[in-house]
């Protein structure tokens, strides 16, 4: 497809075209103000015009350019009309006529329209400039005045650039260098008077223009569909894993579909859509949670004072403080809805509801059956009725039959070619009197190959190919010895006791043989009672295939059995034959499955999630109470011991979260179900009294069941077990080693605990607690200021829009507020703009995912803390604003787009982007025809889904697989680190392999650094370790992180557009960020600060903006180290270093350990001061530590309290 978006290269501009007369100082002064200014105000007068206006039909913009402008057509291809092309060609003409009488200006002309006619001269450049003291030599001033010089030409070319027409060659890239050059000299002049300056020209070349408007050649795919684009070392482990060039595509594929969240782009995306995760599909089923909110609050506005809605800002409804008015509303009127099944209130209580009470109890209604859809569209087990999952086991086990068929036939043909085979030789060694070393070679092999060949028939249980019956049933004594397993020649029968040889695993019986002269195996040989129980089982047939040899004794004998069914176990554990066996298994398992859903009472929808609330259960008395209820309910059902059931059942509940859903768990002994179906029968109305009614119910009820539902989307009926199985054998099948096999296996099980927010499995525990709790009050006394340093977010914005584009929509969120308004709502719909609503601020800088249902006394301190501080230091409104401004863009992105790609005239990088979060060409052709809100001032749209059809499950997973981009994109354009973009050591966890210290702490503490067997090969066994200390370190780096990927990420991405446009407006924010803050602090401002040279203040810049991501927080932490243990002469200052050198040693060994450990030693260091009597020494320590205290409102004052004075550099 032709890009006609792009450069065309054979065009050129004949020199003979650029040659004018010299203008005068007038013309030359008005033209070159225009040339800074027209561009944009020629862009926004197009789209006032032309916004609006729907592509005429058959309309060809090519042929109708004026040959002269023809090389021009990049600016003219995008025409709608005759009228919009011919407003077009006036537009470039104008330009043309401005770039010629411009340049034969004379030079104070062109001066004078920079200085006087560029409004960022006298906003931006001046009041910098102004700042910024002269250096004592020619070189030191040029460099600081050239540094301000080549900021601000960055920043107005960011203005001018992205809405120029008809740009001559390297014109952007020599108006920086010029504004660089301008400066620099002025700084000298400044300095020592110097008379003379040399002006650079005012032209560029498309290509600089191209990197600023981000026209750049597209990369094709190079390898395979789910490698990054680029590496990270720093990254999760699924990431990892993706970059791993050795791991096959198919275990890169499971886990992206797990984790990935388009924050990368992969090398299959060049092409296609691959899809979207189920972390992605998952986030936005908050936003039903949300809808259902907002809806029961209007409804409590309208009861209690008249109003239709509930009035909120930023996403967060305004209440009295600290008011239950709407808790107590909703609880009630919930309570009211579950009692209306009582078999004899029931009908009493839903007569006298009033009218609201009764849209309540719809409403309610409407969510559930909306989660019930949502659940049954998957065919999730517990929302599916018993004909259903009948039909899907008769299917799995007539698809278990034929596999099973097709195995024994290539088996028995293959026993023919061996028999075949066998005879040659045999003829060949009668005529030759004797074997060769081949023949008997061959015939060695081919006996091994039968043994493979009959445990492969042991495994799917065909026992006449085996040759001797099984009987399952208890062993013999002989001796006084018990056999559980023996072989009778006389009936060709092998007797084994499996029940006992289950139970007998942990005895490990291998090791200790009853035999003489029988060598011990290992003791780590068997990791599972299956795989024991399997040996004995393999062992017991060789003895019916293998006989013992003339003068051989029963001990070597048995040696040799034992080493030889070895041999045939690991092979045949390791190597499949096929893909045949793996899919036999797993339909198998999912057979047991679905037995054991269809064989469960309890399978029922919802009328209201029961969470069972802790408070009131932890009371005895209510305790008792509950225990009561359920033993009268497991009489009803005819238990033969119900108060021991009942008792048994409060236990379990208690231990897993008070929650009454069936949950999704891995491991052998307790299967990886996807049991959607209640704990017990019981109803609703039988414990309203002891359940959770709150809202905050019905939040963690979607986030769970969204999880479930998308992971079942995404991978059908596999379990996380099935998962880690297929990633085992994908990697045998690439012949790779134990030790990646096990890696591939971490990566996974720990995405997927993750995923199902069950990372950390001891939330409880008093370091994990601690850990918690120190990050969140480091966070309070080091963050007081990150609202403002929040403002780098919209740079990101640029990176993913462009400069025009952004300013657009912050046009259209003053003049269109209706507009705006819709779009905010539409944004709380897919779960996003909540950060203040649901509390999540905190989590885009410290990674906070430790937020339970049921938070203790502790955290619930820490959640109204963090809701206040991230509120009152305005980093949650700077979220919510950044994520309402790229949902308005990316929603008429993604529209404009999806029709450019229904159309056929999108250009790759376009396809790409809607590839990257997941819009398919069936889902960009269908929304390209779907129903849109348009702005009345501007060219913005969004897709309304609550317009969209519903009828089918594919209309309703249309709007879920677009709400999902959407969403998704809101998260990568405000930074932060999700779960594909860190490793899990931030969250408090790793899995390391084991080692003879872990060893030695198991034989003292056997429940102390267990091998973690899922993940374990048979060489590498790994030990998961959990403790919120380890995370500590990362206390701060959430957003470093996060940058990683999607800011150094998208600069590195080759086929991402605006990334100079990006990259320049970052720039120029971090360094707003760094002034305003050093303002706020009581300082004169960033610049010209006489403890940092304009070396560090550029490096400070560049690291404040993101654009190296982790390394350059790496690289400051090394610096301050360095510095603190005594270094001298290194290239760039720390941020700090602590003026008494005696203290520096211990900040420096402190520091790789994070805030909170340095929070604690300048506390420790306080105390020592007060209690040697030292007040003010002890207040100089803790000043700047005092949670909340920082806040600008607050911090002079404190300041002058405990120090004197205000200022303190």
């Amino acid at each position: 497809m032709s890009n006609y978006g792009r450069d065309d290269f054979f065009i050129t501009v004949p020199n003979d075209m650029t040659v004018q007369p010299e203008q005068s100082w007038y013309e030359g002064f008005k033209a070159s103000v225009a040339e800074i200014n027209y561009p944009l105000l020629e862009s926004l007068q197009e789209h006032r015009l032309f916004g609006d206006v729907e592509v005429m039909e058959n309309f060809d913009v090519v042929g109708n350019i004026d040959e002269d402008l023809l090389p021009y057509y990049p600016d003219l291809i995008g025409a709608k009309t005759p009228e919009h092309l011919d407003f077009l060609q006036k537009r470039v003409r104008k330009a043309l006529d401005r770039d010629v009488t411009a340049g034969n200006a004379p030079l104070s002309a062109q001066l004078a329209a920079g200085i006087f006619g560029d409004p960022l001269f006298l906003t931006t450049f001046l009041p910098v400039i102004g700042q910024v003291k002269l250096g004592t030599t020619v070189a030191s001033s040029a460099l600081k005045f050239g540094a301000v010089g080549a900021g601000f030409g960055a920043l107005s070319e960011a203005r001018r650039a992205p809405f120029a027409v008809a740009e001559a060659e390297n014109e952007s890239l020599y108006n920086i260098v010029a504004t660089t050059a301008i400066s620099g000299l002025t700084g000298g002049v400044v300095k020592f008077g110097a008379d003379n300056l040399v002006p650079f020209a005012r032209k560029s070349a498309n290509k600089a223009m191209g990197f600023v408007k981000g026209d750049l050649g597209y990369a094709e795919q190079i390898g395979g569909d789910f490698d990054p684009v680029f590496g990270n070392p720093f990254a999760s482990p699924a990431y990892r894993v993706m970059q791993d060039k050795n791991a096959p595509q198919a275990v890169k594929q499971i886990l992206a579909n797990l984790t990935y969240n388009s924050s990368v782009p992969l090398q299959g995306q060049r092409t296609k859509s691959l899809g979207q995760s189920a972390t992605q599909r998952s986030s936005i089923y908050l936003g039903m949670a949300r809808r259902h909110e907002e809806k029961m609050r209007d409804l409590h506005a309208q009861a209690t004072k008249g109003n239709a809605k509930a009035p909120q800002i930023f996403g967060a409804y305004i209440a009295k403080p600290f008011s239950r008015d709407f808790d107590e509303f909703y609880q009630n009127l919930v309570k009211k809805y579950i009692l209306t099944k009582h078999p004899v209130k029931g009908k009493r209580i839903l007569d006298e509801s009033t009218d609201v009470e009764k849209q309540a109890f719809a409403e309610i209604k409407n969510f559930f059956d909306d989660m019930d859809i949502n659940a049954r569209d998957v065919k999730l087990e517990g929302f599916v009725d018993d004909i259903n999952i009948k039909e899907r086991i008769q299917k799995l086990e007539t698809s278990v039959e034929e596999k099973t068929n097709k195995i024994i036939t290539l088996l028995r043909d293959r026993e023919e070619k061996r028999v075949k085979l066998l005879a040659s030789i045999e003829t060949n060694a009668r005529k030759n009197n004797g074997y060769t070393k081949k023949q008997l070679e061959t015939i060695e092999k081919i006996e091994e190959e039968r043994l493979q060949d009959l445990f492969r028939t042991i495994d799917l249980d065909k026992e006449t190919d085996i040759g001797v019956k099984i009987v399952e049933k208890k062993g013999k004594t002989v001796r006084g010895r018990y056999v559980p397993a023996f072989y009778n020649k006389e009936k060709n029968t092998i007797t084994i006791d499996k029940k006992f040889l289950l139970k007998d695993f942990k005895n490990k019986s291998w090791t200790k043989p009853k035999v003489k002269g029988v060598k011990p195996l290992p003791e780590n040989q068997f990791t599972k009672p299956e795989d024991w129980y399997d040996f004995v089982l393999r062992h017991e047939i060789l003895h019916t295939r293998v006989k013992q040899k003339p003068k051989e004794t029963k001990a070597s004998y048995e040696n040799r059995i034992n080493q030889l069914t070895l041999q045939t176990y690991k092979r045949t554990k390791q190597k499949f034959e096929s893909d045949l066996d793996l899919e036999i298994k797993n339909a198998q398992n999912k057979v047991k499955d679905l037995q054991d859903i269809l064989q469960s009472p309890t399978r029922k929808s919802y009328m209201f999630p029961i969470f069972y609330n802790k408070i009131i259960i932890k009371d005895k008395n209510k305790r008792a109470e509950l225990t009561n209820i359920f033993e009268e309910h497991y009489k009803t059902k005819g238990d033969s011991n119900p108060r021991a059931t009942a008792e048994t059942t409060l236990e379990r509940i208690l231990s897993e979260d008070a929650e009454e859903l069936g949950v999704m768990r891995g491991g052998k002994g307790n299967k990886a179900k996807h049991m959607m179906h209640r704990k017990t029968d019981i109803e609703e109305w039988q414990v309203a009294d002891y359940m959770d009614l709150s809202i905050e119910a019905i939040y963690t009820y979607a986030e769970r069941m969204g999880k479930r539902i998308e992971f079942k989307r995404k991978f059908g009926d596999d379990t996380i077990d099935d998962l880690l199985e297929k990633v085992e054998i994908e990697a045998r099948k690439a012949n790779l080693s134990d030790k990646k096999v096990a890696q591939y296996k971490v990566a996974l099980l720990g995405e997927y605990d993750r995923y199902m927010g069950a990372l950390v499995r001891n939330p409880d525990r008093y370091d994990n607690q601690l850990a918690q709790a120190a990050k969140t009050y480091s966070g309070w006394v080091y963050l007081p200021l990150a609202g403002v340093s929040a403002a780098t977010d919209h740079g990101n914005i640029v990176m993913a829009h462009g400069m025009q584009k952004y300013l657009e929509a912050g046009l259209t969120t003053v003049t269109d507020l209706n507009y705006g308004k819709m779009s905010m709502a539409n944004l709380r719909s897919i779960g996003e703009g909540l950060d203040i609503a649901r509390n999540f601020t905190q989590r885009r800088l410290l990674g906070d995912t430790l937020k339970r249902y049921q938070p203790n006394r502790l955290e619930r301190v820490q959640q109204v803390g963090n809701q206040l501080f991230y509120t009152a230091n305005g980093l949650g409104p700077m979220t919510v604003t950044a994520k309402f401004l790229d949902h308005m863009l990316v929603n008429d992105k993604f529209i404009k787009a999806s029709r450019q790609l229904r159309d056929g005239t999108i250009d790759r990088f376009d396809r790409e982007y809607l590839y990257r979060y997941g819009i398919d060409d069936e889902l960009a052709k269908y929304l390209a025809d779907m129903p849109t809100e348009k702005s009345s001032t501007s060219s913005l749209e969004f897709a309304n889904t609550d317009d969209w059809p519903t009828s089918t499950a594919k209309e309703r997973d249309f709007i879920k697989q677009y709400q999902s981009a959407t969403a998704a994109h809101a998260n990568n354009a405000v930074v932060y680190g999700q779960a594909f973009d860190k490793p899990l050591i931030t969250e408090g966890v790793a899995y390391i392999k084991d080692n003879p210290f872990f060893a030695s702490m198991r034989a003292i503490y056997p429940k102390l650094f267990e091998i973690e067997r899922r993940v374990s090969t048979p060489t590498v066994k790994y030990v998961r370790v959990e403790s919120g200390m380890m995370s500590l370190p990362f206390t701060f780096m959430n957003f470093a992180f996060g940058a990683n990927n999607k800011i150094l990420g998208a600069i590195r991405d080759p086929n991402r557009k605006y990334r100079i446009q990006g990259v320049m407006t970052l720039m120029a924010l971090a360094y707003f960020s760094l002034d305003i803050r050093e303002k706020l602090k009581g300082k004169q401002g960033f610049l010209g600060s006489p403890y940092r040279s304009t070396l560090d203040e550029t490096a400070r810049i560049v690291e404040y903006s993101g654009v190296l991501g982790i390394y350059s927080d790496l690289g400051y932490m090394g610096l301050a180290m360095a510095a603190s243990f005594g270094a001298e002469n290194l290239p760039l200052n720390p941020k700090y270093l602590n003026p008494n050198e005696e203290q520096r040693l211990a900040d420096g060994i402190t520091e790789p350990f994070g805030a909170p450990v340095g929070l604690a030693l300048t506390y420790y260091r306080a105390m020592n001061e007060y209690l040697g009597g030292n007040i003010k020494e002890g207040n100089e320590e803790i000043v700047y530590s005092i949670p909340f205290l920082g806040h600008p409102l607050l911090r002079n004052d404190v300041r002058d309290m405990m120090l004197g004075d205000r200022y303190r550099y």
